[in-house]
């Protein structure tokens, strides 16, 4: 259970934001009396939602009911707001106070607690996670009903205030690591294990309640930046017209090159290798071309062109115009950094500022998008990133002082906008073993906050709640408020 002080200590966790002036001259005039603590009769409260009103603000209207029956033992009755009854307390999702005419920021959740009624209006579904979070003090330490953390209440204690919550991040995520309607197989040699095995069923519902745990952590976006692994569909699409397009592979041959190299598949007959691992000729003009014209067909989906290029490390284009693009690993100042031997930065960039000058052409407000993985997480040593590329650093490491280099070396290189994509979730996967990491992983990325980075999309959640869930936990919330330090939301946790 959470005390008394430790809910009047989180509440403060949130910054007032100032209302109209009508709604601010209304509070002082009530007096002091109206505005101290006050108690809610759950049994003569109710939720009140628009007419019509969308399925975010229904899912935010059942999320407060949930969890209010939660605290209370009392199911509120949930009604339109033309049909509210006279004389109950109304809980309002997804409409405003009529003085707060301020406009709203992408994403920006209101909440407004008074005497009279509580508000929460703006992102309906944040703004009922606030006021869960900050005037009842709920915790969600984990998925899953399991994982909700209250005081149990006979009548609510509030207390009067307009608080608000705006995201500084485009995007704040940390992936699921599984996905519904995807269960796991095991291979042929493990069959042995499957007593082990979620059913079906279980598997939804954990996929479902990791989504919603995200939700609750406020993960979101509010922008399209147009990554991912941006050439999985071009063999299909060219290989046969235009091979050209395509990487020269250590075979001879502008194809998908097979993995028989990679030791972790030693037996993998010579041939044509996995189609969406297609790597391209970096060199050739013709495929920025190609980019641009793909972009631009598709509607400019996003004002950010993906340039990223396909997963895993083989099938590098071994043409010389391609190597002669490539630097020198040595100049980057960072031959400590634990990464690929290959160094490949230069050519992926050359491709990339090819792409955002054709892009630019058409719209002076795009851009193009690579990413900083493996072969090409170094920075460039001799191409210049032009200014309307975005660069998605995905870090090998959370040594914090080789990436405060990787992130000197990017902008030093003239990458001006940044965003994290790491992988950390499977290369700091501990299993059941608590190894302490949770300040690191802060750390590392308020080193990002600190160049400026835009956007976190972070792989994965691991699943081990007792051991990892508070590193995810303080890892999430940072990226819902990166201003407060890691003690502060290690408190949070704990207080759950």
């Amino acid at each position: 259970m959470i005390s008394r002080n430790h809910v009047s200590r989180f509440r403060r966790c949130y910054t007032a934001i100032a209302l109209a002036t009508a709604l601010v001259a209304a509070c002082r005039c009530a007096g002091a009396e109206e505005m101290k603590r006050f108690a809610v009769d759950p049994d003569n409260a109710i939720i009140v939602v628009p007419a019509k009103a969308d399925r975010d603000t229904l899912t935010a209207a059942a999320e407060l009911g949930k969890h209010v029956a939660l605290i209370t033992g009392v199911e509120l009755k949930q009604v339109e707001e033309s049909k509210r009854p006279a004389g109950k307390y109304a809980f309002y999702v997804g409409i405003s106070p009529l003085a707060d005419g301020a406009p709203l920021k992408p994403e920006e959740a209101r909440w407004v607690i008074t005497p009279q009624g509580t508000w929460c209006y703006g992102q309906p579904l944040f703004a009922v996670y606030g006021f869960l979070e900050g005037a009842l003090g709920i915790r969600w330490l984990e998925p899953g009903d399991q994982g909700i953390a209250y005081e149990q209440q006979t009548l609510l204690r509030l207390s009067p205030g307009q608080f608000g919550w705006a995201p500084i991040l485009k995007q704040r995520g940390i992936r699921a690591g599984i996905s519904a309607g995807r269960p796991p197989v095991l291979p042929a040699n493990m069959v042995d294990f499957k007593a082990w095995l979620p059913t079906k069923e279980q598997h939804e519902q954990t996929a479902r309640d990791r989504g919603q745990w995200c939700k609750r952590m406020r993960m979101g976006r509010h922008a399209d930046l147009g990554y991912g692994h941006s050439f999985t569909d071009w063999w299909d699409k060219y290989g046969k017209a235009h091979p050209e397009y395509f990487a020269l592979n250590k075979y001879g041959k502008r194809e998908p090159e097979s993995q028989k190299a990679n030791p972790q598949n030693p037996t993998e007959a010579v041939g044509l290798g996995q189609k969406s691992t297609v790597k391209l000729c970096n060199s050739n003009p013709k495929v920025a071309e190609q980019v641009v014209q793909d972009w631009l067909a598709n509607g400019k989906r996003s004002k950010w062109v993906g340039v990223c290029e396909n997963d895993m490390g083989w099938g590098f284009c071994s043409c010389p115009k391609c190597r002669d693009l490539d630097g020198e690993k040595a100049a980057t100042g960072l031959g400590d950094y634990e990464t690929y031997d290959d160094f490949l930065t230069d050519r992926c960039v050359y491709l990339t500022n090819a792409v955002a000058r054709g892009a630019r052409k058409h719209d002076p407000d795009a851009g193009a998008v690579m990413y900083a993985y493996n072969q090409t997480e170094l920075p460039p040593t001799r191409q210049e990133v032009e200014p309307n590329v975005m660069v998605g650093l995905v870090p090998t490491t959370i040594n914090l002082s080789k990436l405060q280099r990787l992130y000197d070396g990017w902008q030093a290189a003239g990458a001006r906008t940044l965003f994290l994509r790491p992988n950390y979730g499977s290369y700091y996967a501990t299993t059941v073993i608590p190894m302490g990491f949770e300040k690191q992983m802060f750390d590392a990325f308020q080193l990002g906050v600190e160049h400026g980075v835009i956007a976190a999309d972070y792989d994965s959640l691991t699943g081990h709640w007792p051991v990892t869930g508070i590193s995810d936990y303080i890892l999430a919330k940072a990226f819902s408020d990166p201003s407060r330090p890691f003690e502060y939301w290690e408190d949070h946790y704990c207080a759950g």
